[in-house]
């Protein structure tokens, strides 16, 4: 009897606070409680999960830091050791290379009556050197594009099935519509995110220019959105004790809510997805995720409305 007594001890301290330190532990404890260890493992995957990303992302800021100051460190090198470039002059004219291009419009309409087959020449490689940059910025940006589209779809408009749900595949992922010109997922602006993400680009129209600007501005929605989370679960600790001093609910006691949610998931995928969402800030609840994941009420999209970033 002491034996058993101990064990049961043993079971009740494992809790979100006190994990199981050791493989031995996780086992017995998924013999003796499998709800308790599909929990804990849970929480300790989306906790693992929220330490990776707050890890990537600090590696990642490092990175570009880094980046950003060695292209910095080059440039002022470059200066100290090469003399500035000064244009060559003949007889008070330019004289015009690849090194050394018409600035001005008047420029390149004067080289051309002076000497068309240079101007053809030079602009053949002035348009060569835009279009592989234009290339670089749209390959950057294309590739920054589709991270926001895989870390939210739901900002995206998803297809409908017979019932008038978002269709999902058969890893229970929503499946988006697709723009038929562009290929691209149809941005969905009536969505929570839709809104946010339109204020952050028009608060910031010079983002646009940059390579990594959907990127950028995902970061932006997310912050906000975690500081959204944590007001709205501060004001709803507030009130709840306000509640209890009040004595409208008992202290061990659960206020039921006026609007229930049946919180059901398709897969497991998705109800893993789900908690790292509500860790992260970006929903107060898993019930909160499930009502936003279910309504119908999702107004009209405009295909159009999508930011695009080009120059």
């Amino acid at each position: 009897m002491p034996d058993e007594q101990e064990q049961i001890k043993e079971e009740i301290q494992f809790s979100s606070e006190n994990m199981p330190k050791s493989k031995d532990d996780w086992n017995s404890l998924r013999e003796k409680d499998p709800v308790l260890w599909g929990d804990l493992t849970q929480q300790n995957y989306d906790k693992t999960y929220r330490e990776k990303k707050e890890y990537e992302e600090r590696v990642s800021g490092l990175e570009n830091q880094k980046n950003n100051l060695t292209v910095e460190l080059e440039k002022y090198r470059a200066k100290q050791v090469e003399p500035p470039y000064v244009a060559p002059v003949e007889d008070g004219k330019k004289i015009y290379s690849i090194h050394n291009l018409p600035s001005s419009v008047q420029e390149w309409d004067d080289l051309a009556i002076e000497n068309p087959t240079q101007h053809a020449d030079l602009r053949f490689q002035y348009n060569q050197r835009v279009q592989r940059d234009a290339g670089s910025f749209e390959e950057a940006q294309t590739k920054s594009r589709r991270t926001v589209q895989a870390e939210h779809p739901d900002m995206y408009l998803a297809e409908l099935d017979e019932s008038g749900q978002p269709k999902k595949d058969d890893n229970g992922k929503y499946v988006l519509k697709v723009d038929q010109a562009s290929g691209e997922p149809i941005f969905n602006p009536n969505s929570e995110k839709g809104k946010l993400w339109l204020d952050i680009y028009n608060n910031n129209p010079n983002i646009a220019s940059n390579p990594q600007a959907p990127e950028l501005m995902m970061a932006a929605m997310e912050r906000t959105l975690r500081v959204k989370g944590e007001k709205m679960v501060d004001n709803a600790n507030q009130q709840r004790e306000q509640q209890i001093q009040e004595g409208q609910v008992v202290q061990e006691g659960v206020q039921p809510p006026k609007d229930k949610v049946n919180v059901t998931f398709a897969t497991e995928e998705e109800k893993r997805h789900a908690q790292s969402m509500v860790n992260r800030g970006l929903y107060s609840t898993l019930e909160d995720y499930v009502k936003n994941r279910d309504s119908k009420d999702d107004g009209i999209y405009d295909s159009n409305s999508m930011p695009q970033f080009n120059t």
